[in-house]
């Protein structure tokens, strides 16, 4: 991603540092000066508005600090969810069921799964899900989606205040 804000950011700032889709929206409100919106709590009815990114700003100002250790996405493809998580170094992905009357999730009836290494395979062109070698990896991963974004959230820099989530400088 590049980015550019006047007076927030330098030429050739360069972060490795994971961000995704859901991050861009409370940056834009960071940058902007607006009062945070709230990160949501879990209990989508419950907060309207609500977010489940974190402004990436801090990042600008110190690209070594801690961060997210994962960043996930989710789409339907037919009668599926398809749901990833990504990490520095890998990428895995489950295709899930889903009842269209229900529109619940049958986290037991996984259709397919793909798993890559980023470090031997940047372009995704080897799912290594099946492979021996790469179970301890896929079990790792498994986790690491089942888990969900908050368990990927740096704990010990998040703050919450009555307005929203943001990164605390270390």
């Amino acid at each position: 991603m590049l980015l550019h804000i006047p007076g927030q950011t330098s030429q050739g700032s360069v972060s490795e540092h994971l961000v995704g889709l859901v991050d861009i929206f409370p940056s834009i409100v960071d940058a902007t000066g607006l009062p945070p919106v709230k990160q949501c709590s879990g209990t989508p009815s419950s907060e309207i508005p609500c977010h489940e990114g974190l402004s990436f700003l801090p990042l600008i100002q110190h690209p070594n600090r801690a961060w997210k250790t994962a960043v996930f996405s989710q789409a339907t493809k037919k009668d599926m969810v398809v749901h990833s998580v990504r990490t520095a170094s890998s990428r895995y992905t489950e295709y899930v069921n889903m009842t269209r009357l229900q529109l619940e999730k049958n986290w037991r009836s996984v259709q397919a799964r793909e798993l890559y290494d980023h470090s031997t395979d940047p372009t995704e062109g080897n799912n290594i899900v099946d492979k021996p070698q790469a179970q301890s990896t896929v079990e790792v991963m498994r986790a690491i989606l089942y888990a969900g974004w908050k368990a990927a959230l740096p704990h010990a820099n998040v703050k919450s205040s009555g307005r929203g989530t943001y990164m605390e400088d270390t």
